[in-house]
Formats: structure tokens, sequence, C-alpha cells
């Protein structure tokens, strides 16, 4: 193993053992606040953090990651293989590249 992919798995080892850490914070602060019947305070933690989540992804870019950094939107050859109508496409009602040109009458 060379040193950049001992220094990565380092990096996720980290990661995933501050995460777990964190999990278990929560936990038990949430088992102690139902023990101590402390729920109200509880709903209100649970609140806020609904919130915050919602605000997060509220302003989360999704659309963006779609995309690479050349600005083309990604190959839909998954969606052509299974059937499905590739988002582009979908979005664009049918015919009416034909009928643009006429007039009713």
């Amino acid at each position: 193993m060379d040193s950049r992919s001992r220094a990565a798995a380092a990096s996720r080892k980290s990661r995933r053992r501050k995460t777990l850490i964190i999990t278990l914070a929560v936990v038990a602060a949430v088992i102690a606040l139902i023990a101590y019947e402390q729920v109200a305070l509880l709903y209100v933690i649970s609140t806020l953090s609904v919130v915050t989540l919602l605000i997060v992804v509220a302003w989360s870019d999704i659309e963006a990651t779609r995309r690479p950094a050349g600005g083309t939107p990604l190959d839909d050859s998954a969606a052509v293989g299974s059937g499905i109508v590739a988002a582009s496409a979908a979005s664009k009602p049918r015919g009416t590249a034909a009928r643009a040109g006429r007039t009713r009458r």
C-alpha cells in the first residue's frame, strides 16, 4: 500500500470513528432526556433538528451535482437501456416542434 492509500484509509477510519462517537452521544442524550422525563425539551430539540435539516436541503445545490464541471448534462445511457425516458426528453412535450409554425384559424 502506498502512502496516499494509507492516508485515505486512516482518514476514512477517523471519520467513521467520529461519526460513531457523535451518534452514540446523541443516543445517550435522547435516552437521558427520556429517562428524566424531559419530553418537552426533546420535542424542542427534535423540531429544531428537523428545521435545520430542511434548511440545509433547501440551500443545497442538488441540480449542480448532476452535471460535470463542463456544464453539460450527464449521459442518460442507463435510462435508455432500461426503457426510461431521459430527463431532458421527458421535460419537453412531444410533437411541439412540428406544430410550432402553424397557427389555428
